[in-house]
C-alpha cells in the first residue's frame, strides 16, 4: 500500500488504506490462515505436519494488527 509511494506520500497512502473495508478483509484473513495451518498440520509430507498446536494460537501487533487481534478475539467495536 505504501511501498511504491514516495517517502513524503507514504503517510497519506497508509491513511487511505485504513478504512472499514480493509479492516474487514484483515479480520477475515485470520481464520483463513488458521484454516490453512490446520490443513498443513494434517498433510503428511508437509514440513508443518503434526508440528502445530492450534489450540494455542497467539497474536499481537501494533496499529492495524492490534485492532485485528482485538477484533478476532471478540472485542466489540463501537460499544456493541
Amino acid at each position: 500500500m505504501w511501498r511504491d509511494a514516495p517517502p513524503l506520500k507514504r503517510m497519506a497512502a497508509l491513511t487511505k488504506a485504513a478504512n472499514a473495508e480493509n479492516a474487514v478483509l484483515r479480520f477475515q484473513d485470520v481464520p483463513a490462515v488458521i484454516d490453512q495451518l490446520a490443513r498443513w498440520n494434517t498433510q503428511p509430507g508437509h514440513p508443518l505436519h503434526q508440528r502445530l498446536d492450534l489450540s494455542r494460537v497467539g497474536m499481537s501487533g501494533t496499529r492495524s494488527a492490534r485492532v485485528t487481534t482485538q477484533a478476532v478475539s471478540g472485542q466489540s467495536v463501537g460499544g456493541r
